[in-house]
């Protein structure tokens, strides 16, 4: 049935159904993306709903600090607490990436499309990580 669907169907019709199909997909399934944080997977959405609410912080950010977050290569760029040093690690290198002196660090980490994606805090209590929105004063989980 399938053989004798396939010959009298033109090539390009196929082709288009297709192509109908993985577009219905990749909608409906676009935000399977985790990007991760500490231990745990956060989502595109929610990851911009992060975005969305320190926007105003960083549009009135001064021009250093702003070119500070623009993503670079194949590594993710973070910055320790709001105007700290500048920091580029690997991905994978990510979690061993808080070995700071100081005990209470924030780090604004960007996506590859040059985007805030996560706020990573380390708390100064051993290793534990938490992923938290801490931006000047604001302290939130996501």
């Amino acid at each position: 049935m399938l053989y004798t669907h396939l010959k009298k169907t033109p090539l390009l019709l196929i082709f288009m159904q297709i192509m109908l199909i993985s577009t219905v997909f990749s909608i409906r399934f676009g935000d399977t993306v985790k990007y991760v944080c500490g231990t745990k997977n956060y989502s595109r959405s929610r990851i911009d709903r992060l975005v969305k609410k320190f926007s105003t912080e960083l549009k009135n950010a001064a021009p250093a600090t702003k070119e500070k977050m623009i993503y670079k290569g194949n590594y993710i760029g973070i910055m320790s607490a709001k105007d700290g040093p500048y920091y580029q690690k690997p991905i994978r290198e990510l979690r061993s990436s808080f070995k700071l002196k100081s005990p209470f660090k924030s780090f604004i980490i960007l996506d590859k499309g040059r985007t805030l994606a996560a706020v990573a805090y380390k708390n100064g209590a051993g290793d534990s990580k938490k992923c938290l929105i801490k931006y000047g004063k604001s302290n939130a989980g996501i």
